[in-house]
C-alpha cells in the first residue's frame, strides 16, 4: 500500500520534460505551493491527466469519496481494476499520472518499524498510475494504483505503487485502456531501487507531549509492535 510519498520536482520542470516530448500542456490553477514532503491522504498532490488532445497539470486530492459516509479511497489495487467493470470503466475513462520522487514503507529495525523512503536510484523521478474522480461539484480527486510487490518490497510489504518511468508513464496515457492495464504490474527494475531512513519535519508539540518528542528524533518516526506511530 502508499499511504505517504514526496514529489521534490517543480511543476514547472516537469512541464518543461513533458513539452520537450512535444506534448500539449495546460496547468490549470497551479503553483509552487503544493506540499512536496510527507505528502499524506487528503493533501493536494501533482496529477497528469488528460483532457480532449491536451495533457492537464493540476493539483488534486488524494482519495476518492463517492458520498460523505463513504471511505476514503487513496489505494486502488490492480486486480480489482481488471476484474470489476465499475474499477475498469473508471480506469479507461480517467486514468492519470501522481509523479513522485519517493514513497514512504515501514520497515523494522532492531524490533521497531521505522519510516523509510523508498526511490529508483539514478532517476529524478517517476510516475505512479491513478485513477481520477470528478464529483457533481467538479471536485477532482485521485487514487493511486497498488499491485504485488517486486524482490525489493516483498521482505517488508505485501504491496507496492505501480512504478512507471517517464517514457513508459506517457505511453500509459496514449494507448488503449486495454495495453495500459498490462502495465499495472510489479516495478520489474529491483537492482534500481533504494532505501533510507526518511527524515521528516518535526511539527512543534506543547510541553505536556515530551514523551513523544522523545520517540520522534531528529523527525525519524517510529511504529511500535501494535502499529501506533510512537
Amino acid at each position: 500500500m502508499c499511504y505517504g510519498f514526496e514529489t521534490k520536482i517543480e511543476a514547472a520542470i516537469l512541464i518543461r520534460k513533458l513539452l520537450e516530448k512535444k506534448y500539449n500542456i495546460e496547468a490549470k490553477e497551479l503553483d509552487e505551493s503544493f506540499k512536496k514532503t510527507n505528502i499524506r491522504p487528503n493533501d493536494k498532490i501533482l496529477c497528469v491527466y488528460k483532457e480532449g488532445n491536451k495533457l492537464q497539470i493540476s493539483l488534486v486530492k488524494w482519495g476518492i469519496k463517492f458520498g460523505k459516509d463513504k471511505p476514503n479511497i487513496v489505494n486502488s489495487r490492480s486486480e480489482t481494476i481488471k476484474e470489476k467493470k465499475f474499477w475498469n470503466d473508471l480506469f479507461t475513462n480517467n486514468r492519470c499520472l501522481v509523479p513522485m520522487t519517493s514513497f514512504y514503507e515501514w520497515i523494522e529495525v532492531d524490533g521497531r518499524k521505522v519510516q523509510h523512503k523508498i526511490y529508483i536510484y539514478n532517476e529524478e523521478y517517476f510516475f505512479v498510475p491513478g485513477i481520477m474522480y470528478r464529483d457533481k461539484e467538479d471536485n477532482l480527486s485521485v487514487s493511486i494504483i497498488t499491485t504485488t510487490p517486486n524482490e525489493f518490497i516483498e521482505p517488508f510489504h505485501n504491496r507496492m505503487p505501480v512504478l512507471l518511468e517517464l517514457d513508459e508513464a506517457l505511453q500509459f496515457m496514449d494507448e488503449s485502456a486495454k495495453e495500459s492495464l498490462k502495465r499495472l504490474k510489479p516495478y520489474p527494475h529491483s537492482i534500481k531501487m533504494r532505501k533510507e531512513i526518511a527524515v521528516l519535519p518535526i511539527r512543534k508539540k506543547k510541553s505536556t507531549e515530551v514523551k513523544k518528542i522523545k520517540l520522534c528524533i531528529f523527525g525519524i518516526q517510529f511504529r511500535g509492535n501494535d502499529g501506533n506511530i510512537r
